[in-house]
């Protein structure tokens, strides 16, 4: 039973890729038989370079994202596949509504970064922009070089080639000429969102939002203490938002129900949900 929690090449398990070929009705019987539980059901796809790290063929230094798929779950591979009712079917068992995919694969093809850093945890900036596949002075494999091929031929890849970094920024961004850098993401091939409900958002299903707004209602109402971890979690973030949630926080000390489920709170936590980049399902 361990193995079928164990990471395969790109950091899935057994039931990620039965639901990833379409074959529903064989991954629900995985499911039921091997991931019973939240915990399993919920099992997101690893980072695909962890075991090049642990290995000592990739430096750890030389990582600039969190791995491909990272964070992917069977729920946003249904969304995925707009299938609203293996989504029904997933969210009845207890699938997480707030997982988040935050691998290369899933962010934007431009990332910014300000002061060194962008958002997913990248610390090379332009000099991997620059020289996306670079090698470690090491002399060992770097996972840029060792995924360039794939971006070599790419319209971005040309396209980036022709410009200089200015002029590239400037015509995606429409750019004022401010100070932010913007690094490339050449792994970047769907950004909707992180969120499940911003999945079914980005793919046009009103009916799947639909039904997983219906379930975070059900859950609220039911007292889900999982969502008490959602909020709080929300409320560390460095917004507007956050910080109106942060509030709410404090009101709880002071006798107040949770605001996770209480109906006196008027802000919809999981509807507007930001990913790492700011952006909601809206």
């Amino acid at each position: 039973l361990a193995a079928l929690t164990v990471p395969g090449p790109v950091g899935d398990v057994p039931m990620h890729q039965c639901f990833l070929l379409g074959q529903a009705e064989l991954g629900k019987k995985v499911v039921e038989g091997f991931y019973y539980n939240k915990q399993l059901l919920n099992t997101p796809y690893s980072s695909d370079l962890r075991p090049w790290v642990e290995a000592q063929v990739i430096p750890k230094g030389d990582v600039t994202d969190s791995g491909m798929y990272t964070g992917q779950t069977v729920l946003h591979i249904a969304i995925n596949l707009r299938d609203a009712a293996l989504v029904e079917w997933l969210l009845k068992r207890g699938a997480d509504m707030f997982a988040r995919t935050k691998g290369a694969f899933f962010c934007p093809e431009l990332i910014m970064i300000k002061a060194g850093k962008d958002p997913t945890g990248s610390t090379l900036g332009m000099s991997w922009f620059k020289n996306a596949s670079h090698s470690s002075t090491s002399g060992r494999l770097s996972h840029a070089a060792a995924r360039s091929a794939a971006f070599k031929n790419t319209w971005f890849s040309k396209m980036a080639a022709k410009c200089t970094l200015k002029a590239l920024k400037e015509w995606v961004q429409d750019s004022d000429g401010d100070d932010s850098a913007y690094r490339a993401n050449p792994n970047s091939s769907c950004y909707y969102g992180e969120f499940p409900l911003s999945f079914a958002a980005s793919l046009g299903e009103p009916a799947i939002c639909a039904t997983l707004l219906e379930s975070f209602h059900q859950r609220r109402e039911a007292r889900d203490s999982s969502l008490e971890v959602e909020f709080e979690m929300a409320a560390r973030r460095n917004s507007p938002e956050g910080r109106y949630l942060s509030a709410a926080l404090r009101r709880l000390r002071a006798g107040h129900a949770h605001p996770a489920w209480s109906y006196d709170f008027d802000f919809n936590y999981f509807s507007n949900a930001q990913d790492q980049f700011g952006n909601t399902a809206l």
